[in-house]
């Protein structure tokens, strides 16, 4: 008895599911429980194309997508190659740079020194770009650094 009732409850609930998602008369709910068939015939055709044409457009994206990172690992590589070089410009130049300035000082002829100067283009200064700063004496010793200056600062308070 049991099992006749849990058997009637499975049929009709698969009936109430067969109702609620099928579409038609009671006929065409016996064919496609039959043969599998479609209510509509066209439906399934033009269901197969959509999925196809989606298919082939996701396939488009896809490479679209890859050929877009080949292309920028290109540009990054050819970048890379262009800053690699560019740094050896500046170590090879701050390398020339090193070596001059050791030159210069090296040599202790301010002769010398004063026509190097000359030839990259340094200039005597003229009158208007002299700068004249006076100082009191014990201003000067106030603030000259070190245990200097600390004594200098000592004897001002006890002088005044």
């Amino acid at each position: 008895m049991r099992q006749r009732r849990k058997k009637n409850q499975i049929e009709a609930s698969r009936s109430r599911r067969k109702r609620r998602f099928s579409r038609g008369g009671e006929a065409a709910r016996d064919r496609q429980m039959h043969t599998g068939a479609s209510v509509r015939p066209g439906v399934r055709r033009r269901r197969a194309k959509r999925q196809r044409s989606l298919a082939r457009f996701g396939i488009v994206i896809f490479f679209a997508a890859c050929f877009g990172v080949l292309l920028q690992q290109a540009v990054i590589t050819s970048l890379d190659g262009d800053v690699r070089a560019l740094q050896s410009q500046v170590k090879e130049q701050q390398s020339v740079n090193d070596s001059l300035e050791g030159k210069i000082i090296s040599s202790r002829n301010l002769a010398a020194i004063e026509a190097k100067a000359r030839n990259y283009g340094m200039t005597e200064p003229t009158a208007k770009q002299y700068v004249y700063i006076v100082m009191k004496k014990s201003d000067q010793l106030a603030n000259a650094k070190g245990i200097g200056g600390y004594l200098a600062r000592w004897m001002n308070r006890m002088q005044q």
